[in-house]
């Protein structure tokens, strides 16, 4: 996601849910992948994230198999075509990056154990920093959104009424739309990887 130096958690993911015409940098996630403070295979950049889907009017700006840097000039990132997306995929080493605009929003995941960013003031100056939390913290913000996780196996949805995380299939997660079904687009994100972008 962009940097917003004066946005800590949760107004970070808040305002990002309906933010419009502006790029963000997102990384495909995939069952088994990892954040940063898991001591694992890593592949994404946080512990709570934006899940999202492409619409019919979303730009894939760049996309790296690796950490392209998010200041959009003087990225590392390649032109979207579908191999150099494909690319970004198979020749991932822990998490990549895509640049993407007017991403329709699914949900919010929450990769254990979870360290979100704050910000706040200290001595008039403001400051910020990475503090850890516990689950229904992470998700209280969230109350009328999906929630999603997931083990080494699967992904997971959390079934509100009952309290317990379900496995999801990537179906059930990205609902296949009628538009998308008749481009090459949904065809690769599909294609055996069954990647999110978070």
């Amino acid at each position: 996601m962009a940097s917003r130096p004066d946005l800590g958690f949760p107004d970070d993911l808040i305002n990002a849910w309906s933010l419009r015409d502006a790029l963000l940098s997102f990384s495909t996630i995939q069952v088994g992948d990892t954040n940063p403070d898991a001591g694992a295979r890593g592949g994404a950049e946080g512990s709570v994230g934006l899940v999202v889907d492409l619409a019919i009017d979303t730009v894939v700006q760049t996309v790296h198999h690796g950490d392209s840097g998010s200041a959009g000039p003087g990225s590392l990132g390649s032109d979207a075509t579908l191999e150099n997306a494909a690319a970004s995929i198979d020749r991932r080493r822990d998490s990549n990056e895509w640049r993407i605009a007017n991403y329709a929003p699914v949900g919010i995941l929450i990769l254990l154990p979870i360290r979100v960013r704050v910000v706040g003031t200290f001595q008039g100056e403001p400051t910020s920093g990475y503090v850890p939390l516990e689950l229904a913290a992470a998700m209280q913000p969230f109350q009328e959104r999906r929630i999603f996780g997931m083990d080494h196996q699967r992904f997971l949805e959390l079934d509100r009424a009952s309290g317990e995380w379900r496995r999801v299939s990537y179906d059930q997660m990205i609902r296949p739309r009628a538009w998308m079904r008749m481009t090459a687009i949904r065809d690769f994100v599909k294609r055996g990887v069954r990647a999110l972008f978070a």
